[in-house]
């Protein structure tokens, strides 16, 4: 079951679709997501059509907008210490395999465990463009 975290172009142009749609169980966009940059972001909207919104548990958890950020896109900016979005109001189980894409500033082994909450087996590969 696929899973994306996508980013468009932050000029308006038409929002690309992640490589793969069907069965989406997950898919996060920084683009479409409300707030001005710099400001906080305590909820970020699933738009899977499941309606697993992450969200802050306090406002003190906000990730920050930062629009232009990636090649004139758009991302959400998390601290490292206490910026954190959960699917506080939604409990679900992914089966598996299962394939996630998405973009970090960041080697992806790296972040893995804190990004995806990943055990050290577990194998993430990416590719950049």
């Amino acid at each position: 079951m696929p899973l994306a975290i996508s980013a468009a172009p932050s000029s308006g142009a038409a929002t690309p679709d992640p490589p793969v749609t069907a069965g989406l169980q997950l898919w996060y966009e920084a683009n479409t997501t409300d707030g001005s940059n710099g400001q906080p972001v305590t909820a970020w909207p699933d738009k899977s059509g499941l309606g697993r919104t992450l969200s802050a548990l306090d406002p003190s958890q906000a990730a920050t907008m930062r629009r232009n950020a990636i090649n004139g896109r758009a991302a959400l900016e998390f601290n490292g210490t206490s910026s954190l979005l959960k699917t506080y109001n939604s409990t679900f189980t992914i089966g598996q395999p299962d394939t996630l894409y998405f973009s970090s500033s960041h080697p992806v082994t790296a972040c893995r465990s804190a990004l995806l909450s990943a055990p050290l087996y577990t194998r993430i590969s990416a590719t950049s463009e």
